[in-house]
């Protein structure tokens, strides 16, 4: 009879804990889905540093900055992955073609670097170096250091076999954007009249920039 006491209270015991072990895992098993879901919906950087912003009025997002772009101007979608906004300015009467801005962010060389390269990509017609002739300035926008660049002569525009075709009275306009963040360079392209109509466009284009 002790013995079947003994049996009946052994059971007893493994019952609750069967019951207990059983209890804890229902409790666990709720905040370990929570942890799963929490990561599956962690958000991805994407675009090179482009995230969520309140635009000011008549503002556009590009990477972690924001301008304000004129009307006349088309914003285009970029024509490589190494851009990350492009814009088309329309000819003026006389010009044979549009003027155009692409926008760089990531970007190795630096700020010399890219001036030197975006001044190879220009020539004379006397032969003469093209940097003897550019014209280069700096300002300070609060934290933004700008640089400006421009250039005119035979533009020897690239093609995807190499060297493309010579155009003959192109101007460069260029500038170079640091932010305390990242550097952000704007490369405009086209004929002389048309660039020069738009250079005052520009330059509010520029120093239009918020960084975030």
């Amino acid at each position: 009879m002790k013995q079947n006491k003994n049996l009946i209270y052994g059971l007893i015991v493994i019952a609750g804990m069967l019951l207990a072990y059983v209890t804890t895992q229902n409790e666990v098993k709720p905040v370990q889905e929570d942890q799963h879901e929490h990561v599956t919906q962690k958000p991805q950087v994407t675009n090179r540093g482009k995230m969520p912003i309140s635009l000011q009025p008549g503002f556009t997002q590009i990477g972690r900055i924001q301008v304000k772009a004129p009307k006349t101007w088309q914003k285009e979608t970029p024509s490589s992955n190494m851009r990350v906004a492009q814009f088309r300015l329309p000819k003026v009467s006389g010009d044979a073609e549009d003027a155009s801005i692409a926008v760089f962010s990531g970007i190795g060389g630096g700020v010399d670097g890219n001036i030197d390269r975006w001044l190879g990509q220009f020539k004379r017609a006397d032969g003469k170096p093209m940097a003897d002739f550019a014209s280069i300035s700096t300002e300070t926008k609060g934290t933004i250091k700008i640089t400006y660049v421009s250039a005119e002569g035979i533009f020897l525009a690239s093609s995807m076999g190499g060297a493309g075709e010579e155009k003959r009275n192109f101007k460069l306009m260029a500038a170079i954007v640091e932010t305390e963040t990242e550097p952000y360079f704007f490369k405009g392209t086209g004929p002389v009249k048309t660039i020069d109509a738009f250079e005052k466009e520009f330059v509010r284009f520029i120093e239009s920039i918020v960084a975030l």
